[in-house]
C-alpha cells in the first residue's frame, strides 16, 4: 500500500491527494476518529505546500509519498520553497486568527511531525502510529 504521486499547486490538487490518503487509511482499518485527525493535518500540510511552498503559483507542484514502515504510516508532503525554520509552535490564540493554526493542528492530530529543509523544497513528514488503531 503506497502513494507516490505529484500535484498542481491548486486547492483541488489538495481535494483530490486527501481522497487518495482517505482511501489507504480506511484499507489499514483506521478508526473514523483516527482517519479524520489524519486528513486534517494531511490537508493542513498539503494547504502550507500549496500556499506558502509554490514558488511559480499554479506552475509549481507538491509531491505525496505515503508508506507503511514498522507499523506506522508515514506521509511525506514535499513542496517546492525555500522552507522554513520551524519550531514547536505553541497553542494559538483563543480568538479568531484567520491564519497560523496549522503546524500546530498537525502536531495535535498525528503522533509525530517533521519538518525537514532541503535545497529544492521543505518536507513535512506526518506519522501515524498503527499499533491499536485499527478497527477489528
Amino acid at each position: 500500500m503506497r502513494l507516490d504521486d505529484s500535484f498542481p499547486a491548486t486547492t483541488e490538487s489538495v481535494a483530490l491527494a486527501r481522497g487518495l490518503l482517505d482511501r489507504i487509511a480506511v484499507d489499514l482499518g483506521l478508526r473514523d476518529e483516527d482517519r479524520e485527525d489524519l486528513r486534517l493535518a494531511f490537508s493542513e500540510a498539503c494547504a502550507n505546500a500549496v500556499l506558502h511552498g509554490s514558488p511559480r503559483g499554479v506552475q509549481s507542484r507538491f509531491h505525496v509519498c505515503c508508506e507503511l514502515r514498522d507499523r506506522a504510516l508515514i506521509i511525506e508532503v514535499r513542496d517546492e520553497g525555500r522552507g522554513f525554520e520551524c519550531q514547536i509552535p505553541s497553542p494559538p490564540p483563543a480568538g479568531y486568527v484567520e491564519r497560523g493554526r496549522g503546524l500546530f493542528l498537525m502536531q495535535q492530530m498525528v503522533d509525530q511531525v517533521e519538518f525537514d529543509r532541503q535545497p529544492h523544497g521543505m518536507v513535512v513528514r506526518l506519522v501515524k502510529k498503527l499499533n491499536g488503531t485499527t478497527s477489528p
